[in-house]
């Protein structure tokens, strides 16, 4: 984000504070009435008086506020709103932005928004210069009863956005009439007349929708935009709508009618952009909104135009933009506008067809052309816009002339008929020219789609990918990068781990991997030991020993009420549904009976938990069918301890009855003997609170649903069935996350109360017990591959279901979801959104029971590339370690000849083949010009260099890899060997396929080379191997776009490769974890018995290059079997760690691979050398046997899961 986008979020938010204040002490309202100001002081205070009498007369026992919010510039307007006299039932909150940054129409109206949101009101828009005059007794212009005729279809027919139709002069307001009418009516098939009038109805709901929406604020929409934007979300977000005649509309002046032009075409282009994943999935049914209330026969007072000086200005423009014009439209639209340019005025006509071409032309360069600015395409299109304007209004004049003489005092209003017949056959141009658009944008859409998805795979989590958009835009345009995202938050979890080992565990940096799990191991048994004695004394073995463990925990845990049913609703449930098991448990016979000991709150929620599935239906529908805001209240939470041995059932830990959420109770057991783990004491503390959190949230829920009062009873049983979410960006996982971060704030209050307590003895935990707070979410994977959960809840739920020794990753959930939700909305603020925004988006997918639902799909745009690319795998479990490769005691078997120019400093990176008993090893190699070009070793034995080739064999020649042809990976496929390439231009590194046929290689005729071009064109690609047999009739390519491993397949062995098919193989690993920075294929694949060998390179977040094993099976190399929990080589010898020349240090890379023995398939004992580069500067080779490299347990398929891209 931009420090511009900070500065304006800075001044916007610091002008909110005080008002907002004001807002929450008011409280909650029913309608807000909102009027943006500039300084209009003349007109301001009518307007005000108007408002006001229309609330006391139309609304008297309702809740309602005046809000009046002005730019800087507005101090005199401000005293004059502040003079007007207010009755009791409304309040006023009036104030000025505090920065011109924020001082336009659309800072002022969000600030509105900002506040009818914070009193859950719906709200009136008006503006400060409205008149009004009488007329024969009759108010036109501003009259009291607008607000009433915004307000009564929102509150009485559940519209969401009400547009007022005004009775208008067929020559105002021409923008709305040729250009966002006809646009709106053939993109969004909305047909709605009574545009732009900065007045509108606008329902709570939406205008929650709208403050989500960051897109829509900003200074580049502008006063006369931000109408047809608000109109244009309400159409894309499903909003019910309606028109409501109030008239005419008397204003002070007219503004600039270029500067309107310019806002209203930048709306309707910038909405249509945006709304572009609506319309694409809509037919092409035009709905015609209703009209609420009758037309009144106010007639408009006169506009004029000067269609000359129109004429005048367009010729100018033409002149001026020729060229561009040229660039884009069709050449008989470009002939017509020649022709404009020199034709008389009188005689000056532009068809609505041409009209209709020109702007779908400028629409689509807008929206999908990269090559022109939007500023300069907006200001090459008005020009044609003063020459549509002024068609118009020479067509019309002499439609007026000969009408004057024909019906001389009828003229006028026929004219406005003729007008109108005009206006909508534009319209219906417009209409029938959509499927042509909708094919041209189609095209020029498909053509700048990215060849391969750009998305990005990362792991917090080992087994649990997060896969995102590679790239977010700003809403400043900028562009940002979600792996820098995932960076950020890893580095900080970086730094908060070092300083809890620092200071919470006492160890020092360099402490081993066992150090650090048991020395978290003692720091969880000295909490239990010291809460056990200390804060929670109870028992847990016995009913008695739990209750004084649960007060403890709800006298020391800070809690609020929550919104539940209300006790004689529970018992008139439990009248109509006994719960008949409960009665046989405690020996009961009627209600009347358990009514002696409990409450029929606490009876409801103990027969959540007795009855069977058909009683809790039961009351499911009767809340769905009938529940409504007045039958809850707030209560208080409270604890309902009860015995095991008459509830064993819920010592198993499964999710308890959602119905005890609706009674506002927290059903404790005590625990058998023996039970419980090594953290017993931990685990009830953080269970019972969480439990608390989620009552607590889930009655804040429910809450907003009363406000809302829609579906409330359906809503809030949607609420509690179905919400489990597998997807790690589930709206359930995040709202999983935020009880869990209120469970620690909660845990942080608590200590801080104990620690103001003063007690001594208590020092010693509270001290541990911050410790624990601060780990909480903490999970990294260690450089040594130790996957370490911090999380006190994580230990003591492992421990408590029997689970020994450190938590495994699929047993983690509050450090997924952690990492999840940060992820999450880090993303989301990079586009502009708001945590809050997401959170409201939760609730909304709770009330509609698709909690389950990918949340980012649903508010992060983009999120269709990640479709169709995740690996369809199974959670990963802990993969046996591979052996180790064995070095060549002679590396390096080949460093740079200085007398050679071409290879003077650097040779590194080699691929291999094989061919008829000799070993031909192609190397990247670099000299004093630091171009990267490809010479030939040969060896007998593999180890030797037999000979060496004293000129390249293959080197650039086409512009996109002028800079250097890299790291060859050659494989023989029939009687050709075919190489991939990395083409390198000195800014984009792509693949390249070359190729030449085998008697060529062994004859060395390299002028035989076969360029086939980029397999990728345009798109940085890098580390591609080719597979050398054929899966179902296709080829099939690994290649590597940061930072994963991805498979292609191809019908054709050639360049360019086609779309689709195209999937993550695999991702880095998690955290800090050797290969947790970025991975990528090394060599090419080798056939064995148990499938197919490579060996990859993975990089940590040092930059350290390693080496590790990949196995997929023979029929399907999409399907992975095995991948090498630890790298099998790594930098140690001094050529690998960098000698002082070197190009990169720390780096061991691989491009080829060959076995020892020609054999198809390889065996166990068959041996695999493997040719690396070192230090970026020199060649060396290891060895292995297949059976060290796959290890025993993947060999004889025990302790494995696959799974399948």
């Amino acid at each position: 984000m931009t420090r511009d986008t900070l500065d304006f979020e800075e001044a916007y938010a610091a002008s909110l504070i005080e008002p907002l204040v004001e807002a929450s002490e008011i409280g909650e309202a029913d309608v807000v009435v909102g009027i943006p100001f500039r300084n209009e002081a003349d007109t301001i205070g009518h307007v005000c008086e108007t408002l006001v009498r229309a609330l006391v007369q139309f609304y008297p026992d309702k809740r309602c506020v005046l809000v009046c919010v002005g730019g800087k510039e507005g101090e005199e307007a401000l005293q004059a709103v502040r003079q007007v006299l207010l009755r009791q039932t409304i309040r006023h909150i009036a104030f000025l932005m505090k920065d011109e940054l924020v001082s336009g129409r659309v800072w002022s109206v969000k600030a509105i928004m900002e506040v009818a949101n914070r009193l859950h009101a719906d709200l009136t828009l008006f503006e400060a210069d409205l008149k009004s005059r009488d007329v024969k007794g009759d108010i036109e212009g501003l009259a009291p009863e607008w607000v009433r005729r915004l307000l009564f279809p929102i509150s009485k027919e559940a519209m969401d956005l009400v547009i007022p139709r005004f009775n208008r002069h067929y020559l105002d307001a021409p923008g709305s009439h040729h250009l966002v009418r006809p646009l709106l009516a053939s993109i969004f098939n909305l047909k709605v007349a009574g545009l732009p009038s900065s007045i509108l109805g606008v329902s709570s709901k939406l205008v929650r929708a709208y403050l989500d929406n960051p897109d829509i604020w900003s200074d580049q929409v502008g006063e006369h935009g931000l109408d047809i934007r608000l109109i244009i979300k309400a159409v894309t977000s499903a909003a019910k709508m309606c028109e409501t005649s109030l008239g005419v509309k008397i204003n002070g002046g007219h503004p600039d009618s270029e500067t309107v032009w310019r806002q209203q075409i930048r709306a309707v282009f910038e909405g249509t952009l945006d709304g572009k994943e609506w319309w694409q999935q809509q037919g092409d049914i035009v709905h015609p909104i209703a009209i609420f209330g009758e037309r009144k026969n106010h007639w408009p007072e006169e506009v004029t135009t000067n269609p000359i000086k129109q004429i005048e200005r367009y010729k100018e423009g033409f002149n001026e933009f020729e060229g561009l014009y040229q660039e884009f439209l069709s050449r008989e639209a470009l002939r017509e506008l020649r022709k404009l340019r020199g034709s008389d005025p009188h005689d000056f006509r532009c068809s609505a067809g041409l009209w209709a071409e020109i702007t779908y032309d400028f629409l689509l360069t807008y929206c999908l052309e990269q090559k022109y600015t939007k500023d300069n395409i907006l200001n090459a299109f008005i020009p044609i816009c003063n020459a549509r304007e002024a068609c118009f209004a020479q067509e019309l004049g002499g439609s007026k002339e000969r009408l004057s003489v024909a019906y001389p005092e009828g003229a006028e209003y026929l004219m406005a008929s003729v007008a109108e017949w005009v206006i909508e056959q534009n319209t219906e141009e417009f209409i029938k020219r959509k499927p042509d658009f909708l094919v041209r944008w189609s095209e020029k859409e498909e053509a700048l789609e990215p060849l391969l998805p750009r998305v990005t795979y990362r792991e917090f989590i080992p087994g649990f990918p997060l896969i995102a958009p590679k790239e977010l835009i700003a809403p400043t345009d900028e562009i940002v990068s979600t792996d820098n995202i995932y960076k950020g938050i890893l580095q900080r979890y970086r730094k908060e781990f070092e300083d809890f080992l620092r200071d919470g565990l006492k160890l020092p940096p360099e402490a081993t991997s066992d150090e650090i799990v048991r020395s978290l191991r003692e720091l969880m048994l000295a909490v239990e030991k010291d809460t056990g004695e200390l804060l929670l004394t109870g028992d847990l073995s016995t009913v008695h020993g739990t209750v004084s463990v649960a007060r403890a925990i709800f006298q020391n845990m800070p809690h609020s009420a929550t919104f539940a049913l209300k006790p004689e609703v529970a018992d008139r449930l439990l009248e109509r549904n006994p719960p008949k098991n409960l009665f046989i448990r405690f020996g009961a016979t009627s209600l009347d009976d358990l009514g002696e000991k409990y409450g029929p709150n606490d009876i409801l929620a103990l027969a959540c938990l007795s009855e069977e599935e058909e009683h809790q239906a039961r009351v499911w529908d009767w809340i769905a069918g009938n529940a409504r805001p007045e039958h809850f209240t707030h209560l208080s939470i409270e604890p309902l301890v009860e015995s095991y041995d008459d509830f064993p059932l819920l010592n198993q830990l499964r999710e308890p009855s959602h119905l005890v959420k609706l009674a506002g109770r927290i059903v404790i057991i005590n625990l058998p003997a023996g039970a419980g783990g090594e953290f017993p004491k931990l685990r009830y503390s953080l269970t019972i609170a969480k439990n608390i959190v989620e009552a607590e949230s889930i009655g804040e829920v429910w809450e907003q649903f009363a406000r809302e009062r829609k579906e409330f009873g359906t809503r809030v049983i949607n609420s509690l069935k179905g919400h489990w979410g597998k997807d790690p960006l589930s709206a359930h996982n995040i709202f999983e996350n935020k009880l869990q971060r209120k469970v620690i704030e909660h845990f942080r209050k608590m200590i801080s109360d104990l620690e103001k307590g003063g007690d001594p003895y208590l020092l010693h935990l509270t001290t541990n017990l911050s410790y624990l707070a601060n780990c909480y979410h903490l999970a990294l994977s260690l450089p040594d591959g130790t996957f370490l959960p911090c999380s006190a809840w994580t230990w003591s739920s492992y421990s408590f279901k029997g689970g020994k020794g450190l938590p495994k990753p699929l047993s983690l959930h509050v450090e997924r979801d952690w990492a999840s939700r940060e992820f999450l909305v880090d993303m989301l603020k990079a586009v502009g959104g708001t945590e809050e925004y997401m959170d409201r988006k939760i609730m909304e997918l709770m009330g509609h029971g698709e909690e389950s639902d990918n949340l980012a799909r649903l508010i992060l745009p983009g999120w269709e590339a990640v479709e169709g690319v995740m690996p369809e795998q199974l959670p990963r479990p802990a993969e046996p370690e591979a052996g180790k490769l064995f070095r060549f005691t002679g590396n390096p078997i080949m460093r740079a000849i200085t007398e050679h120019p071409w290879e003077s400093k650097y040779v590194f990176n080699p691929g291999a083949i094989k061919l008829n008993g000799k070993i031909y090893i192609l190397y990247r190699a670099c000299g004093e010009d630091e171009v990267s070009r490809i010479g030939l070793a040969i060896s007998s034995d593999g180890f030797h260099i037999d000979e060496r080739l004293e000129g390249p064999i293959f080197e650039p020649g086409e512009k996109w890899e002028k800079r250097g042809c890299e790291d060859p990976r050659p494989v023989l496929i029939g009687e050709r060997i075919y190489v991939l390439y990395t083409a390198y231009d000195g800014v984009t590194s792509q693949i390249a396929l070359a190729s030449i046929a085998l008697e060529d290689f062994l004859g060395r005729r390299w002028s035989q080379w076969r360029k086939h071009g980029l397999i990728f064109p345009g798109f940085e690609n890098k580390d591609a191997t080719l597979f050398p047999e054929m899966f179902d009739g296709r080829y099939v390519m690994f290649h590597r776009i940061e930072p994963s491993i991805w498979f292609s397949s191809s019908e054709r062995l050639d360049s360019p490769w086609p779309r689709e098919d195209h999937r993550i193989l695999l991702g880095p690993g998690a955290g800090m974890a050797w290969d947790g920075f970025k991975i990528g294929g090394g060599c090419q694949p080798i056939k064995t018995k148990y499938g197919w060998l490579l060996i990859y390179h993975g990089v940590d977040q040092s930059f350290v290059y390693r080496l590790g094993v990949l196995l997929v099976a023979l029929d399907d190399p999409g399907k992975l079997v095995y991948r090498s929990p630890n790298p099998v080589l790594e930098p140690e010898d001094r050529c690998e760690l960098g000698e002082e020349g070197c190009y990169v240090p720390n780096v061991v890379f691989t491009c080829g691979a060959v076995p020892i023995v020609d054999k198809e398939v390889l065996e166990d004992n068959d041996e695999v050398l493997v040719y690396y580069g070192a230090a970026d500067t020199a060649v060396c080779v290891a060895t292995a046997k297949v059976s060290d490299l796959i290890p025993e347990e993947i060999r004889e398929g025990r302790n494995h899961g696959s799974y399948k891209v």
